[in-house]
């Protein structure tokens, strides 16, 4: 059996049902394979990968127990379904015996978001500093081209809470700071507030992220004017 995972993330929340990772695959069932997927295994419509990976074992059990089991079960995706194949096969050993992943990330959490969070801290940054090159300025963020720092300071707003909100949710029932501070965070880190849990001071979901020890800088580097 080839189970399917669907990409994106942005947006990831607060919906469901729109569409799987792909089950009409003329080739793979004209090979013979089962297919299958869920609407939650799109990380575009459920960013969570923790939620992924128990819908992708209640579906292989519905599987099991109406068609038969599977000889094997192969996990297969691209962007964010590479993701959630990357992090089933390792946190969950046994639901999948091997894995097809293309255009990967390693995953969210814990490589994904700390890049795209850093990236937004040094773009706003540097948007006010003066005296750095281009050059100073790509070696502080450690890429390999200065225009990444940019390029991923947009995704870097997964964590604004306000920003990447589904049409579908009301804009009255979303969070505001000063109007609605208790209305739905559309974040990435409160999608999966069952994993992290609550700060009890704001009530939003608690964040492992944290960059206490990264040094922005190439020490070889000449000191910064201005």
């Amino acid at each position: 059996m080839v189970y399917t995972f669907g990409g994106d993330c942005p947006g990831g929340w607060y919906q469901q049902g729109s569409g799987t990772g792909g089950i009409n695959d003329d080739v793979l069932l004209g090979q013979g394979y089962a297919v299958a997927s869920s609407s939650l295994n799109v990380f575009g419509v459920n960013c969570n990968g923790v939620l992924a990976a128990e819908t992708m074992s209640m579906t292989r059990e519905h599987i099991l127990e109406t068609i038969g089991v599977p000889k094997q079960t192969i996990g297969w995706g691209c962007s964010g379904g590479s993701y959630q194949v990357f992090q089933i096969a390792d946190d969950y050993p046994g639901l999948l015996d091997g894995i097809v992943a293309s255009c990967v990330f390693p995953e969210v959490g814990f490589a994904t978001l700390h890049t795209i969070t850093d990236s937004l801290l040094l773009d706003h940054y540097f948007q006010s500093a003066t005296g750095w090159t281009a050059e100073q300025k790509r070696a502080a963020a450690g890429f390999g081209k200065v225009t990444t720092i940019a390029n991923l300071a947009g995704a870097g707003r997964r964590i604004d809470p306000r920003v990447y909100c589904p049409a579908q949710l009301p804009v009255e029932q979303r969070y505001d700071p000063l109007n609605n501070p208790s209305g739905a965070r559309c974040d990435v880190y409160d999608h999966q507030v069952n994993i992290w849990g609550k700060d009890p001071r704001t009530g939003a979901a608690r964040r492992p992220l944290d960059n206490v020890g990264i040094q922005y800088a190439d020490h070889r580097l000449p000191p910064v004017l201005g």
